[in-house]
């Protein structure tokens, strides 16, 4: 039986996904937390079984409240670095890119330092790079992450540097009316994200069909 201290309802098993009934623990070591929970659902349902339950884990963490005590709390930092990692994971990328996935931050914003922290971590079978853009840009962005506080305009710096294959993921206002990918904002005590699935395509990229299911879509 799934341990309580997970605070996952079972709810997430048993049919389609609703946010309103997942709740994400904060777990400190989340690569282990997946494994344990992988081993003890694997030997309840079987190979099936092991499979739904790692899907369903990490879009639980996707549509997860950050806070549920202070409906104007500022998001946690280091759920919100999780949640940038998340993205990029469910990323459909191109075949060519092997070997590493460099994350591009622009900007000033607490969360840097745990998205910092994210470098090393898994993307398929790809390593995440990380780099803060402070003056010069490095040869090739892979993903660019746009924080709250950003110098200059949005767009003249995705039209320099975001040509491409290159996801686009920002806390900018109306970041996906500026031809950004992928919005982050705050609904209450919520983080949620809205995806330009036009800018997206135009840029030969794609997010998987539950990624999408949890998004707010703009098509335009």
């Amino acid at each position: 039986m799934l341990r309580p201290n997970l605070l996952i309802s079972w709810r997430a098993f048993q049919g389609p996904l609703d946010e309103a009934s997942l709740i994400l623990p904060l777990i400190q070591n989340k690569e282990k937390s997946y494994k344990r929970l992988m081993r003890e659902n694997h030997a309840q349902q079987g190979s099936k079984g092991l499979m739904s339950t790692l899907l369903m884990f990490c879009l639980c963490f996707l549509a997860s409240p950050f806070h549920t005590l202070q409906a104007d709390a500022a998001p946690d930092n280091q759920m919100i670095a999780d949640y940038v990692y998340n993205l990029i994971r469910f990323t459909e990328w191109p075949a060519e890119y092997q070997s590493q996935i460099l994350l591009c931050a622009v900007g000033k914003g607490a969360e840097l330092h745990a998205l910092e922290h994210q470098a090393g971590r898994k993307v398929k079978n790809m390593t995440l790079a990380y780099h803060h853009v402070s003056a010069s840009w490095p040869e090739q962005c892979h993903v660019i992450y746009f924080a709250a506080d950003v110098p200059g305009s949005v767009e003249d710096m995705i039209d320099e540097h975001g040509d491409g294959q290159v996801l686009t993921i920002g806390r900018v206002k109306d970041f996906v009316w500026k031809k950004g990918m992928i919005g982050l904002y705050q609904e209450r005590s919520r983080i949620k994200f809205e995806v330009n699935l036009k800018t997206i395509h135009a840029h030969k990229l794609g997010l998987s069909a539950q990624v999408l299911d949890l998004a707010r879509i703009v098509d335009e």
